[in-house]
């Protein structure tokens, strides 16, 4: 090879590893967008899971505006963090981790119903799981030819 072979050959190089690093750049920052939406969504049903998301932007923004100047507060914050983890615990309290398994496809109505009760559809295991009331999701599958397991904290691994 002959001198001006060996350079361009490194230029190649050099340009492939360029382009290879953009696309690199490039995935990482889809990655920070898509982790970035998905918070924001997080947010958005924490304001709806507060009954909250009924009132006016401007009105929510002050409130929010208000807890950021709040927050520099120790115990403020800490009783928030109680008052929340209070809140999800009386929330998780009335509901039951279940699998639920038909011995065929159930109707879109129930599969509906299904979904507004919380569970999800597992499509790697065939089944529905999630924390649901297990009065009101036995109300709706008694005409249907379904298994309930509810899940008990020995049998989580």
């Amino acid at each position: 090879m002959t001198r001006v072979n060996i350079l361009e050959r490194k230029q190649q190089m050099i340009e492939f590893k360029k382009n290879r690093l953009m696309r690199i750049e490039s995935h990482v920052k889809l990655m920070e967008r898509q982790s970035r939406t998905r918070r924001l969504i997080e947010l958005g049903g924490l304001v709806a899971k507060a009954g909250l998301d009924d009132l006016e932007t401007n009105v929510l923004y002050g409130a929010l505006l208000e807890i950021k100047e709040k927050a520099d507060d120790i115990k403020i914050v800490k009783a928030w963090a109680h008052k929340g983890g209070a809140a999800f615990a009386k929330d998780n309290k009335d509901t039951s981790p279940v699998i639920v398994k038909f011995t065929s496809k159930p109707n879109e109505e129930v599969r509906a119903k299904m979904r507004e009760l919380g569970l999800k559809w597992n499509a790697i295991r065939g089944e529905w799981q999630g924390w649901v009331d297990l009065k009101g999701l036995k109300d709706l599958l008694q005409k249907e030819e379904a298994a309930i397991l509810k899940i008990t904290e020995q049998e989580v691994v």
